[in-house]
């Protein structure tokens, strides 16, 4: 039996967001270069592809989805971090809040990102 091919899936996933998605980053908050410093460093973000999409009405329930929210596909393609709820997605359309995270990863490879944010 023969191993499916994960990383040619995650090639897919990055040619189809190449093709119809956009340029965006995932902004890390910076952190404290020690325990004097009152302020965090500058952001930082991280170039990715990904996809901006509507999240249908049927779907909105007012407590964990609430209008306006929307689904974010990332690229796992060249992103260096996995993205997280302290962080945001920088985009086309606006700034979101990343609310949830789920990472696509069969056998453990990571092949998307599927994310969902709140301005």
């Amino acid at each position: 039996m023969t191993s499916f091919d994960y990383a040619k899936t995650a090639a897919t996933a990055e040619r189809l967001l190449a093709r119809f998605g956009q340029e965006g980053a995932i902004r890390v908050q910076g952190v404290r270069e020690s325990d004097w410093d009152d302020e965090p460093g500058p952001p930082v973000d991280h170039p990715c592809r990904l996809a901006v999409l509507p999240i249908a009405d049927r779907d909105i329930d007012g407590a964990l989805i609430k209008a306006g929210d929307v689904k974010i596909l990332v690229s796992t393609v060249g992103l260096s971090i996995t993205p997280t709820t302290v962080n945001t997605v920088i985009a086309a359309n606006g700034t979101f809040t990343i609310v949830r995270v789920k990472t696509l990863a069969p056998a453990g490879v990571a092949v998307l990102h599927d994310l969902m944010g709140r301005r």
